[in-house]
C-alpha cells in the first residue's frame, strides 16, 4: 500500500473537479435550451417573399404535390423496401 495516499488524493481531486464541472455543464445546457426557445424567427426580405408567390400549401393542395418519387437506376432498396 505504498501508493494508497497518492491514489486517494487522485480520487479526491477527480471528485472535486467533477463537482465543479457538473453544475457548469448543466448551466450551459440550460442556457443553450433557453436561447433556442427564445430566439425569434428570421424575417425574410421583401424580394424573397415576393419571389415565392403566396402562402404555404396546406391540406389538399399540399397532398396534390406530395407524390412519391421513382427510384433512380442503380439505387438498392433498403430492408423496409424504400430507396
Amino acid at each position: 500500500r505504498e501508493n494508497a495516499a497518492t491514489a486517494d488524493a487522485g480520487l479526491v481531486l477527480w471528485q472535486v473537479v467533477a463537482l465543479v464541472l457538473l453544475p457548469a455543464t448543466a448551466a450551459f445546457g440550460l442556457l443553450r435550451w433557453v436561447s433556442a426557445h427564445v430566439r425569434s424567427r428570421p424575417k425574410w426580405p421583401a424580394e424573397v417573399l415576393a419571389s415565392v408567390g403566396g402562402a404555404a400549401l396546406q391540406g389538399a393542395e399540399l397532398a396534390r404535390w406530395n407524390k412519391p418519387v421513382a427510384p433512380r437506376p442503380g439505387d438498392e432498396p433498403t430492408k423496409e423496401g424504400k430507396t
